[in-house]
């Protein structure tokens, strides 16, 4: 109805408020093409906040559909435009996009410093998400430093603080549960993902996010009908990168290629595995980069035969530089594990 009116700046501004319900990931095509006119006619029409509104939109579209140069171009203009306006709505919005990027390219000590301006700008502003989106991102970079333990208390609290007869949301279990993984404690986190498993939760724009979390849980307890039923739920999003909203989180071949390891599907988990890192490294994520590596090491390493060793101890060694250069503590343990079964082998 909006392009039938002809009015450009209704269109653009229509465009921006059907992002947010489109942001699932079988959107992505309409998405990209909605953004794409939507950026056209902001910048013909020179509005800024219009042009700001388009640009958001395009760098999260972009960022899913794995076009870094287009990520790198609107997060430029989001946060010229909102500087420019001076509008501390726009820059904190213009800010999550920032932190979002840092994260996916593994500049922590630059994403620390914009993660707590989000907390300032957010307060300040009076955002409503504010606590939600500054735990994400703290969240998010916290487990790449192996730091997950710090919120395991608070994540237990929120399970056992609903009341009898009102169980908490499946997801609360969820993200206990990675967090025992992260930690190497499979027996605590079997016990909270069989309660997240009963609940897939709402098909919204973070189901792909807990998606990746729930691909995570059944690798890691070796869980085959749950690989095989989130297999399933995937592959026909395979060459997206999971995200949701600002948040990035690796290809979804990584996943695939996951998942194919644990159902023992050794020659399409390397074909994803492959995929995945070619994504990863075009689009500059050196910590998804040496996770897939971690995961292709594992697989070869396991499953490979003697004639895979020296591949695997490529791999293997490429993940621990870059997780011991950037202080990802649970990538350069799980790489090093790879390594000394090698050696023992």
């Amino acid at each position: 109805m909006a392009r039938e009116l002809a009015d450009p700046a209704t269109f653009v501004s229509v465009a921006h408020l059907v992002c947010a319900p489109l942001l699932t990931p079988e959107n992505l095509a309409e998405r990209l093409a909605i953004t794409a006119e939507a950026v056209r006619l902001a910048e013909a029409l020179g509005d800024p906040v219009l042009r700001f509104s388009a640009s958001f939109d395009r760098a999260i579209t972009a960022a899913e559909a794995g076009n870094r140069d287009e990520v790198e171009h609107h997060l430029h203009i989001a946060e010229t435009t909102a500087a420019q306006i001076a509008d501390p709505n726009l820059v904190y919005f213009a800010t999550t996009l920032r932190a979002g990027r840092e994260l996916f390219t593994g500049r922590f000590v630059e994403a620390e410093a914009t993660i707590a301006k989000i907390m300032e700008i957010g307060t300040r502003s009076n955002q409503p998400d504010v606590l939600q989106i500054w735990g994400g991102f703290i969240w998010f970079m916290r487990r790449d430093q192996g730091r997950s333990h710090e919120f395991l208390d608070a994540f237990l609290q929120l399970v056992d603080a609903h009341p009898p007869g009102k169980p908490p949301p499946r997801r609360d279990h969820e993200r206990v549960a990675v967090t025992y993984v992260d930690l190497g404690r499979l027996e605590d986190a079997a016990v909270h993902a069989a309660i997240a498993r009963d609940d897939a939760g709402s098909y919204d724009s973070v189901w792909a996010l807990h998606c990746g979390i729930r691909t995570e849980l059944a690798s890691a307890l070796a869980d085959r009908a749950w690989a095989r039923e989130l297999r399933g739920l995937l592959t026909p999003f395979q060459d997206n990168v999971l995200i949701a909203g600002q948040f990035s989180m690796g290809s979804v071949h990584h996943y695939l290629g996951m998942l194919a390891a644990t159902l023992g599907d050794v020659a399409d988990a390397d074909t994803h595995f492959a995929t995945a890192l070619a994504v990863e490294e075009r689009l500059d994520a050196p910590v998804w980069a040496a996770r897939t590596r971690v995961c292709w090491a594992d697989l070869l390493q396991r499953h490979g035969g003697g004639g895979q060793a020296t591949r695997a101890r490529l791999l293997a060694m490429e993940a621990l530089d870059v997780a011991q250069r950037l202080g990802c503590a649970v990538v350069a343990r799980d790489a090093a594990a790879v390594l000394e079964r090698l050696a023992s082998a």
